[in-house]
This record gives structure tokens, sequence and C-alpha cells, in this order.
């Protein structure tokens, strides 16, 4: 029901709706708020300047009690005493301007080709930021959040704020298969890399035996460094590393594209964003949060003390 979307087409169909005596006419009612009516031509009107213009014939009742809502907003404005000067007015207008790279000349014809005169259109800025106003008042003003509400949401979703995935850092050696091998390629490869594991096993250095690798200049041989997250290696390979310590040597793991004997050099555990990072982030969001359960509390408590009835055709 928020409604801050669709408060600017609006407001001005608020600004100049009639009054009660001026409503009897033969045009069809639809809504009643105490001494204000809704006419079908008033939802008619909202209707066109919003995305659903396609359809103006039938009543949609969440559209219809938007409108409401935000007579009810102007209304409770009117009640408060608040106003909403000449020169707040124009500021905005002004602001408006220079964000927009345009002159008053432009804004003027822009308006007229959108069928409105610079009157019309201040008379809808005063109304919006009247309507700024006393939510700001009666919603913004009362929203409180507390530094254990963040901490404790931080907590609560840590999930949200991760920095790095869990990854391993490994060094391996890759005996590699051609395309389309033969038995004996297959059975050479096989024994190459149980004889470089059996080398490793009696105590031999996995970076010695992969620089003698790596400088032999043997063609079906590569060394490969480099962190992975989970997911990142082959499952094959995935099971074997998260098996053993750092430090450790995985036995020979055959894949599509030959033997890998892998030394895995670290676990690295996930990371988070610091609290004092993302704190900001968590209070915008606890902000819109409560902002939003404050405000749909309020529109109720407005309904609640006027006497509102919708007649759908």
């Amino acid at each position: 029901m928020f409604f801050y979307k669709s408060l600017f087409l609006f407001l001005m169909l608020s600004i100049f709706s009639a009054d009660l005596s001026e409503a009897i006419t033969m045009d069809k009612v639809i809504a009643k708020m105490d001494n204000e009516v809704i006419t079908l031509s008033d939802y008619k009107q909202f209707v066109s300047q919003t995305e659903n213009a396609y359809d103006q014939e039938n009543v949609d009742e969440k559209l219809l009690r938007e409108m409401i809502d935000e007579r009810l907003i102007l209304r409770e404005a009117a009640l408060k005493g608040i106003d909403v000067t000449e020169a707040e007015t124009e500021q905005l207008i002004s602001d408006f301007i220079d964000q927009n790279g345009i002159n008053m000349y432009e804004l003027k014809k822009n308006l007229e080709q959108e069928g409105m005169s610079y009157t019309e259109y201040k008379k809808l800025i005063k109304a919006n930021l009247l309507s700024l106003k006393v939510i700001d008042m009666e919603v913004n003003s009362k929203i409180i959040i507390s530094d254990r509400e963040i901490s404790e949401h931080y907590n609560r979703n840590k999930k949200l704020f991760l920095a790095s995935n869990e990854r391993v850092h490994i060094n391996s050696i890759l005996f590699r298969l051609g395309e389309n091998p033969s038995m004996t390629e297959i059975t050479d490869l096989k024994i190459k890399s149980m004889k470089t594991w059996s080398l490793i096993k009696k105590g031999e250095p996995f970076e010695r035996i992969a620089l003698q690798y790596s400088k032999g200049g043997q063609g079906n041989v590569d060394v490969i460094s480099g962190e992975f997250e989970k997911g990142e290696l082959v499952a094959a390979l995935e099971k074997e590393v998260v098996m053993i310590k750092e430090g450790d040597v995985t036995k020979p793991v055959w894949t599509k594209e030959g033997v890998y004997i892998i030394k895995l050099i670290k676990k690295i555990k996930e990371s988070y964003s610091p609290f004092d990072k993302v704190r900001n982030q968590i209070y915008s969001a606890l902000h819109d949060q409560k902002r939003e359960e404050k405000f749909n509390e309020w529109m109720k408590s407005l309904w609640g003390k006027s006497s509102v009835k919708i007649i759908l055709p």
C-alpha cells in the first residue's frame, strides 16, 4: 500500500476535488469519505495518469483505496495545521530545474504539452510537499533504530554480508590425456602418475617434483596452482581435496582431462564484510522496513477514524 510512486500523479486530483455540494451531479459516486465523494470521473482521471491507463472502465478496488489513502493524508495535514510556504514550493521547483538541466521556459513548455498550467503545477508541488510533511511528522519522526537492533540483524543475517566464499589454495600436477587415447597411452599415464605419487609418499617434496615437470618440457604434464571456491573444481577433485589436511597430497585422481595429483596448500574460510562497513546499509534496510510498517499502521488509523464507504459498480 506504500503510496510514494502514485502520490505525485494523484495529488492534482486531491487538490481540485469538489466538496459534497459540488459533487451532486449525474456522475456515478463510487466512494464516500465523510462529507466527500469520489466519482467515477475522478477515478478515470486518476487511472488515466497511471500505468493502468489501458483499463478505465473497470473500477480496481486497490487503485480506489490508494486514492482514498491520499485524500485521507491531505485531510490529516489540514487537521494538524501543517502548511507549505510559497518559498518552499519555489525552492523545490528550482531544485528540480537545476537537477534536470532545464530552465523555467522549458519547464513551462513541457507542462503545457502535458496539458497542465504552471499554476496548477505549483499547486501540485505544494500538495506533494504537504503530504510529505505530515508523513514525516506522523511516521518518519517516530522511527527509532537502536545499535542493538543493527548488531542483532548483522549477526542473524551474516550470509547477506558474505565478502568471499570458502576456498582452497592448491598446487597440482596434471598428467594430461590426449584426444582419443589408446590403451597403451592410458596405461603409460597410469604408471607415470603412480610412480610420481610413490615418490611423494616416500618423502620427495611435491614442489621439487612439480618444478622438475614444469622445467622438463613434457608436453603431456602441466603444473597448476591457484585458489578455487567450492564447486569450481570438478567433483572428483573436490571430493578428494576436502578429505585431506593442509600440506597433504591426494592420491592420483582420474578426470576427463587426465590424472591429477593435488597438494592442499591452505583452506581459506569464508569471510564477511566488517560490521562497521555495512552498518549504514543495515540501518537503511531496518529504517525502510519500520517506515513501511508504521505507515501502514498510521493509514489504518486514518481509515478507522473516518467514515469511508466504497460503492463499487
